[in-house]
């Protein structure tokens, strides 16, 4: 029997006041109880119980160690209470990392209401582009664009990723809207500095799919900037959907050619460490994540 056990049992006895009480609130016989107690005395070279044929005595030894085990047990009640509480209940540090542009645009503003439901929740939010390690830097939940597969995650989709051409309604009242994608030639195309094979964009033609390569005036190493060019009316530029969804709907930006853009990059996930018994934080931002962005996502509401 180990200590824990052998600890309850004998709590049980002094509590109960008979080895035949324990034995019978712990379906076992008098003399296994008995045994049991002598057995603990041994392992502890002391005496805890006086035992005469009508009632068991404490000695002053067991008195004191009856009183630090009463101590300890209800210690660990309350802390496994406490652990099965959280199982339960979403409470304490929520650790996420997002990228920059999906937590400014999209993830920002489902967090005021979601932490509202949840008050005993901290967020700890990690706004970073770079593939964070989970595990090893301790996150519990991570958004991210084409997530990598990995043995030790859980992956979940939440939404495609479409990109638009996307232009102020300013630039093209003074330079016309482009009708067909070779009408994009007229046009100052804004694009990637960093990423050349992003300036590839992709249309479907009668013909087949086919992919033209522009350039322009500006070349920029950051989509918010990309975005803020193009709200300024400084081009057509190519923007992810969850990005330049709500100025469509607002009104500031106008999506071109849609009928022939065929542009879905890799779709949004979201990953968290595979653990048997998920806590209760993890499966409550998780889900509001999935309530969120399904079965369509706010950004997908203008089409």
């Amino acid at each position: 029997m180990d200590r824990v056990a052998a600890a309850e049992l004998f709590v049980r006895v002094v509590e109960s006041g008979s080895f035949s009480a324990a034995a019978r609130e712990l379906g076992r016989t008098p003399s296994a109880v008995s045994k049991a107690v002598a057995a603990f005395e041994d392992r502890l070279g002391v005496r805890l119980l006086q035992r005469t044929t009508r009632r068991l005595h404490l000695t002053d030894e067991g008195r004191a160690f009856h009183a630090r085990c009463r101590a300890a047990l209800t210690e660990l009640e309350d802390a496994e209470r406490a652990v099965s509480d959280s199982a339960q209940t979403p409470r304490g540090v929520l650790k996420v990392t997002a990228p920059m542009a999906f937590c400014h645009y999209q993830l920002a503003a489902m967090l005021p209401q979601f932490l509202e439901r949840h008050p005993e929740i901290r967020l700890d939010l990690h706004v970073d582009d770079r593939l964070v390690d989970l595990v090893a830097e301790g996150i519990d939940i991570a958004i991210r664009i084409g997530g990598v597969a990995d043995e030790g995650l859980i992956r979940r989709r939440l939404a495609d990723n479409h990109r638009l051409l996307c232009a102020s309604p300013a630039y093209l009242e003074a330079h016309g809207t482009p009708l067909r994608p070779g009408d994009l030639t007229g046009h100052n195309c804004l694009v990637f500095s960093t990423n050349d094979a992003f300036n590839d964009w992709p249309f479907v033609m009668p013909e087949g799919a086919v992919e033209h390569r522009f350039n322009g005036n500006v070349a920029v190493n950051n989509g918010e900037t990309l975005m803020a060019l193009a709200l300024e009316g400084a081009g057509i530029a190519r923007l992810s959907a969850f990005m330049a969804g709500p100025a469509i709907r607002a009104g500031d930006l106008v999506s071109v050619l849609e009928p022939f853009v065929n542009d879905t990059s890799p779709a949004i996930y979201v990953l968290y460490p595979h653990r048997r018994h998920l806590s209760a934080k993890v499966r409550a931002f998780v889900d509001a994540l999935v309530a969120r962005f399904q079965p369509v996502p706010p950004w997908e509401l203008h089409r």
